[in-house]
C-alpha cells in the first residue's frame, strides 16, 4: 500500500520530528489495513448468511412439496377406497331373481326410485315446493329399502369433495382432482345424486354443505335431464330458481358425448 505524504519544509527536520512522522505514516497504515479487513470480514460474513438463507428456502420447497405430495397421495388413496365401497354395493333384483353389483346396481336403484316416487300421473304438480317435498319422501323410502348398501356411497362421496375443497397447499390443483371424481361417475350415479342432494339438504352440517359443492364444482353438469322422472322441468326449475344449479341440455350434453 503506497501513502502519499506531502510536506512543506520551512526548515530542516529535526531527529524527534522523522520519529513523529514515521510514527504517524505506520498509524495511518495500520489504521487502514484495519478498515480493509473489516470489509472483508464484513463480506464473509454476507455470504454465509445468503448461503444459510438459501438452504433455509431450500429446506421450505422441500417441505412444501412433500406436503403437496402427501395431500396427492391422500386423496388418491380416497378415491380408490370411494371405488372399494362402490364394488361393495350389492341389491337383489327380485323380478329378475338376480344379485346386481357395483355401478350396475344405480340404474336398478334409480328403476326403484322412480318407482317409489307417486305412480299417478295426474299427482305431478307443477309446483317446485310439493316437488321437493316429493322428492324427499320417494328417496327416503329408497334409503329405507336400501340405505344399507348406497349409504355409505354418498357419505363418502361428500367426505371425498369436503377433503379436496378443504386444502389450501400451493400449487394443488382442486379443479384436477374435482374433475377425476367427476369422470369416474356413472349416468345413474350422477342421477341418483341430484336427488341426494335435495333429501340430504335438511341435515345442516353436510346436506346444505353437498348442495353447495354440487353447484361450485358442477357435480351435475353431466347430468341427461331425459333420464329424470317425469316431472324434468319441474325439477329444473327446482334447481335453478332455489339452488342456482343449471343442467346442460340435451343438444349440449350429445355434444360432449
Amino acid at each position: 500500500m503506497k501513502v502519499l505524504i506531502k510536506f512543506t519544509l520551512l526548515r530542516p527536520l529535526s531527529i524527534n520530528h522523522k520519529k513523529e512522522v514515521m510514527l504517524q505514516t505506520l498509524i495511518c497504515c495500520q489504521s487502514h489495513s484495519n478498515c480493509f479487513s473489516f470489509i472483508k470480514d464484513y463480506q464473509t460474513l454476507i455470504g454465509a448468511g445468503i448461503a444459510a438463507a438459501l438452504v433455509v428456502w431450500g429446506w421450505f420447497k422441500q417441505g412444501a412439496l412433500n406436503r403437496l405430495q402427501a395431500a396427492e397421495g391422500t386423496i388418491i388413496k380416497q378415491i380408490e377406497f370411494h371405488y372399494t365401497i362402490l364394488d361393495g354395493i350389492e341389491v337383489y333384483d327380485k323380478e329378475e331373481e338376480a344379485e346386481i353389483r357395483g355401478k350396475a346396481a344405480f340404474d336398478y336403484l334409480y328403476r326403484e326410485l322412480e318407482k317409489f316416487y307417486d305412480p299417478r300421473p295426474e299427482n305431478f304438480s307443477k309446483d317446485i315446493d310439493q316437488v321437493e317435498d316429493r322428492i324427499t319422501i320417494s328417496f327416503d323410502k329408497l334409503y329405507t329399502e336400501y340405505g344399507n348398501q348406497f349409504g355409505n356411497y354418498f357419505k363418502n362421496l361428500y367426505l371425498l369433495i369436503d377433503h379436496i375443497d378443504q386444502i389450501t397447499l400451493e400449487g394443488f390443483d382442486k379443479t384436477y382432482y374435482i374433475e377425476l371424481v367427476k369422470a369416474q361417475l356413472s349416468k345413474y350415479e350422477i342421477l341418483l345424486l341430484a336427488y341426494d342432494c335435495i333429501w340430504i339438504r335438511w341435515d345442516k352440517l353436510k346436506g346444505k354443505k353437498f348442495i353447495d359443492y354440487a353447484k361450485k364444482y358442477k357435480l351435475l353438469s353431466s347430468l341427461e335431464t331425459n333420464e329424470l322422472i317425469k316431472d324434468a322441468i319441474t325439477l329444473e326449475r327446482l334447481m335453478n330458481e332455489r339452488y342456482a344449479i343449471f343442467f346442460p341440455k340435451p343438444n349440449e350434453q350429445a355434444k360432449k358425448q
